[in-house]
C-alpha cells in the first residue's frame, strides 16, 4: 500500500515538471474521478473473493482441510496436487502475498508435506498458485485492475493473462518432480534443470503464441508444447528427448520461414508469414 501511496504521488510530481503534463484543477478533478471508477471493479472483485474465505473460516473447513485433500486424492500424489492447486488459486483470491502464504501454509501445504515431499516444494508450490490467482479467472484482481487502468474488457484481460502465464502454471508442479529447480541437490543437477527449464518455457510461449520467426503450423505447436513440457521436467531422459524433439522442429520451423522468404517470382519479394 504504501509503494502504491508513493508511486501517485511521484507521478503528480513527474508530471508538473513538464508543461503539457502539468495538472491543473479540471485535470486533477477528471483523475480523482477517473480513479474512483476504477477502483470500484476492483474493490467489488476483492469483496467477493472475501466471501469465498470468510465461508472457510467460519464454517471451520480449514481445520480438516487437509485431511479432505489426501482423502479425495486417494494416495495418489498428482491427483492430491491438482486438488491443492484448485484449492490455493481459490483461497488466494484477491489476498497480498503475506496473509495469501499464511492461509495456505496453514490449509494446503501439510496435506502435501504428508505425501512425504520436501516442506520447501510443498509450501512454494501452494505459495506460487496462491499468488497467480491474481491472474486467474473469473477472480482475476490483477486482470481486473489492469482492465480498469487499460479500459478495456475485465474478463477478456483475465483469459489473455491466464493464457500469456500458462508457464506458471505447470512451473511448480515441477517443483515437486523435478527438487534441482528450486536449488535442492548437486550444482550440476542445478544447472541442468535451470538451463533446461528456461528453454522448455521458450518452447511454450512459442506454442502458445503460435509465432517464432513466422507463424507456427499446428503440428509444429504440438510438438514444441510436448518438448516444453519434457524441458521443464527435470531429468536426463526428459532433456534429452525434448531438446531432440525441439531441435527437430526448429530446423523444420527455420526451412520452411527461409523457403517463405524467397521470392516466388522474378521480382517479387515474398512477405514473412504469408503462404
Amino acid at each position: 500500500m504504501k509503494a502504491g501511496f508513493y508511486t501517485i504521488l511521484a507521478t503528480v510530481v513527474m508530471a508538473m515538471m513538464r508543461k503539457n503534463t502539468r495538472l491543473n484543477r479540471r485535470k486533477l478533478v477528471s483523475a480523482l474521478r477517473k480513479g474512483a471508477t476504477g477502483a470500484l471493479q476492483v474493490a467489488a472483485v476483492c469483496a467477493c473473493a472475501g466471501i469465498v474465505i470468510s465461508i472457510v473460516s467460519i464454517t471451520g473447513l480449514g481445520l480438516t482441510f487437509s485431511s479432505i485433500l489426501i482423502q479425495l486424492a486417494h494416495g495418489d500424489l498428482f491427483l492430491l496436487l491438482v486438488l491443492s492447486m484448485i484449492a490455493s488459486l481459490i483461497l488466494g483470491m484477491g489476498l497480498p502475498a503475506t496473509p495469501c502464504y499464511i492461509i495456505l501454509a496453514v490449509l494446503a501445504a501439510p496435506a502435501i508435506v504428508e505425501m512425504k515431499i520436501s516442506p520447501l516444494a510443498a509450501h512454494l508450490f501452494v505459495f506460487y498458485f496462491g499468488c497467480i490467482s491474481a491472474i486467474t479467472p473469473p477472480v482475476a484482481v490483477a486482470a481486473y485492475a489492469g482492465a480498469a487502468i487499460a479500459g478495456s474488457d475485465p474478463m477478456r484481460t483475465g483469459y489473455t493473462a491466464w493464457r500469456l502465464g500458462l508457464a506458471a502454471f505447470i512451473v511448480p508442479f515441477m517443483f515437486i518432480y523435478g527438487p534441482p529447480l528450486i536449488m535442492v541437490g548437486t550444482v550440476l543437477e542445478i544447472i541442468q534443470a535451470s538451463v533446461t527449464a528456461l528453454i522448455g518455457v521458450a518452447f511454450l510461449a512459442a506454442s502458445i503464441q503460435g509465432f517464432t520467426l513466422t507463424r507456427l503450423v499446428p503440428a509444429e505447436r504440438i510438438f514444441l508444447f510436448i518438448a516444453a513440457l519434457l524441458l521443464i521436467k527435470a531429468g536426463w531422459m526428459t532433456d534429452l528427448a525434448g531438446i531432440a524433439i525441439g531441435v527437430t522442429i526448429a530446423g523444420v520451423h527455420i526451412a520452411r520461414y527461409r523457403k517463405e522468404r524467397q521470392p516466388r517470382r522474378s521480382g517479387e519479394v515474398a512477405v514473412p508469414g504469408s503462404r
